[in-house]
């Protein structure tokens, strides 16, 4: 059967989960991820690499937009729109995010300083086809992590 015999591909209506700003609930949002994405038959690289990139985002906001305020809610949704599965996290921090601001790390002179941290967004465009931030007037912000799945 050739892929165009496969018909479309499925969609799945978004599924949300809140959770604290506390990085003892990282492993809620990686058991949230890998098991929808099980559900969409996504493969355990793809799996994976998700995993990874909502476990620094959900880091970032933690540590940036709440500045480690564990009484904070993080909202995560997760949809597959056909060829694309997305996670949205949500936030209302104080603390916007310009993601202009942070541009590919030197990674021969971040391993020679010996650094610890700062490679999450790096990660996180790496791993994923899109990474998307918005912030609005309400104080929402969101990142979305999109990745192209492969058929």
């Amino acid at each position: 059967m050739s892929d165009s015999d496969k018909g479309p591909a499925p969609s799945l209506k978004p599924v949300t989960v809140s959770l604290p700003s506390d990085v003892n609930y990282l492993d809620v949002a990686r058991n949230f991820v890998s098991d929808i994405g099980q559900k969409v038959g996504l493969s355990s690289s793809e799996i994976h690499d998700l995993q990874l990139a909502v476990t620094e985002a959900v880091t970032n906001v933690i540590e940036h937009a709440y500045s480690g305020d564990t009484e904070q809610r993080i909202d995560l949704a997760i949809e597959r729109d056909g060829e694309c599965f997305v996670v949205a996290i949500t936030d209302t921090g104080q603390n916007r995010f310009d993601p202009t601001a942070h541009p590919d790390p030197d990674l021969k002179e971040y391993l020679s300083q010996c650094r610890v941290g700062g490679l999450g967004l790096y990660l996180m465009r790496k791993l994923m086809d899109e990474v998307n931030f918005t912030s609005d007037e309400r104080g929402v912000n969101q990142v979305k992590l999109v990745k192209h799945i492969k058929q």
